[in-house]
């Protein structure tokens, strides 16, 4: 991601100058895809060089920035494109900057998206953080499983009205790490499962 975001950026500027010199007018707007390409190539560079924390915010707004250049260049240029090729256009150029700008967003938009999914994998491989509340259920042996994915939407569907689905469903306890009530409550449950259960006596 660091080093597309870094071409693309350098790719932007490039076109952003020859459309600006290359037309007769030499409009400022012929420009903008130089404006969006300085920065995001700018933070490109840095995410090559920081290894901190702070590299997490720049791949951030990188993408923030990559969304909204997706955005205008698309939806400037599918436009200006059409009325090409319709003869229709009395400038071109500017479709012809839109579409430039929109695609080279895009490119970082989808590379930022799959970095940020690969590290959250990475993450989850690692086992860093809890899993999320309702993937966790306390069976009646206190043994904690993770349901199907069925079993999870219903869970979290379940969510307010958790104190009625103990009632009517004792015999499993669903526990959420951000709610220490249902916590205790369901220990509680597979202590008493585990308690009345044959053999544990005596």
């Amino acid at each position: 991601m660091p080093l597309i975001t870094l071409i693309m950026g350098l790719i932007l500027i490039a076109s952003g100058l020859g459309f600006y010199f290359g037309s007769e007018s030499q409009s400022a707007t012929a420009l903008i895809p130089s404006f969006v390409g300085i920065p995001l190539a700018i933070m490109g560079g840095l995410l090559l060089v920081i290894k901190s924390h702070a590299r997490k915010h720049i791949a951030h707004f990188a993408a923030l920035l990559a969304t909204l250049g997706t955005l205008a260049g698309l939806g400037m240029g599918i436009p200006g494109m059409i009325r090409i090729l319709m003869d229709t256009n009395e400038r071109p150029l500017a479709a012809y900057a839109s579409s430039v700008l929109g695609v080279c967003c895009a490119i970082v938009l989808v590379a930022s998206i799959l970095s940020f999914r690969a590290a959250r994998k990475a993450r989850a491989d690692a086992g860093g953080g809890a899993p999320p509340c309702a993937a966790r259920a306390f069976t009646p042996t206190g043994v904690v499983e993770t349901p199907p994915l069925r079993a999870v939407a219903l869970d979290g569907c379940l969510r307010m009205a958790a104190p009625l689905y103990a009632q009517i469903a004792p015999w499993r306890q669903v526990g959420w790490p951000c709610h220490p009530p249902f916590e205790a409550s369901a220990r509680t449950a597979a202590e008493r499962a585990s308690a009345t259960r044959p053999g544990t006596e005596g």
